[in-house]
C-alpha cells in the first residue's frame, strides 16, 4: 500500500452518527483531493450505518480515493458492502445485549456508571454487587436539597 499519513482521526461519537467531526474532515479532504486513501482498522470504524458507509465508500471510489481496511478484504465493492452490513448488524446485536445486561443489573439493584455526588460505589460482604452508599459529602448534599425544598 505505501503512503504518507497526513491525518489521524479518532471520533468518540457512535459510528451511526454521520456528523462526526473527524469523519467529516476526512470526507472533505477526499473531496478536495488532498488524500488518495483512507485507512481504517475495520469498516465499522468508518461507519456503522450501512447505507451511509456504502454510499460514502462508493463516493470515495468515484473520486479516486481508496478505502482500505487493515483487517478485512474490502477491495471488491460487493465484499465491502457486505462488511458494512455485517458491522451494522453486529453493532445492533451488541447494543441489545448491553441493554439486556444493564436491565438485569438494575433489576438486581446493582449500580452502573459513575456515582452521583454524595455517594460512592460500595460492595456487599462478598466484595461483589456494586451498590451506592453515602460518602462524606452525603450530609452536605442532603442539606442543599432540604434548603432548596424550603426555598432558601
Amino acid at each position: 500500500m505505501g503512503g504518507v499519513v497526513v491525518l489521524t482521526e479518532t471520533d468518540k461519537i457512535t459510528g451511526f452518527e454521520s456528523k462526526r467531526p473527524g469523519y467529516q474532515r476526512v470526507l472533505e479532504m477526499a473531496r478536495r483531493h488532498e488524500i488518495d486513501g483512507v485507512v481504517v482498522f475495520v469498516v465499522a470504524r468508518f461507519g456503522r450505518d450501512e447505507a451511509e458507509g456504502i454510499t460514502e465508500a462508493n463516493n470515495l471510489e468515484r473520486i479516486g480515493v481508496t478505502l482500505y481496511s487493515v483487517t478485512e478484504p474490502i477491495e471488491h465493492p460487493l465484499v465491502r458492502s457486505m462488511m458494512f452490513l455485517l458491522a451494522h448488524n453486529e453493532s445492533r446485536d451488541k447494543s441489545r445485549y448491553v441493554q439486556l445486561g444493564m436491565r438485569g443489573k438494575a433489576a438486581q439493584g446493582k449500580w452502573q456508571g459513575r456515582p452521583p455526588v454524595g455517594y460512592r460505589i460500595g460492595r456487599d460482604d462478598n466484595g461483589a454487587n456494586p451498590r451506592l452508599v453515602p460518602d462524606d459529602q452525603a450530609p452536605l448534599v442532603r442539606q442543599l436539597f432540604e434548603a432548596a425544598a424550603r426555598g432558601d
